[in-house]
Order: structure tokens, then sequence, then C-alpha cells
């Protein structure tokens, strides 16, 4: 059980890792654009 617990987890932490970097991202291509 434990070790199901510390995999879902890790996957919730790399999605959640995944979803800010793709959001910061989605914010920055404005400001990028500017030159």
């Amino acid at each position: 059980m434990a070790t199901v617990v510390e995999m879902t987890i890790e996957k919730i932490d790399e999605v959640k890792s995944r979803l800010g970097r793709f959001g910061v991202f989605l914010q920055k291509p404005p400001v990028l654009s500017r030159p």
C-alpha cells in the first residue's frame, strides 16, 4: 500500500510541476514576443 501511495504522490508532483511549467510558458510568450 505504501509503495502505491508513494508512486501516486510522485506522479501527482510530476503532473503539478509539468502544469506549472506549462502555465508559466503560456504566460511568458506575450512578454517574449516583444523585442
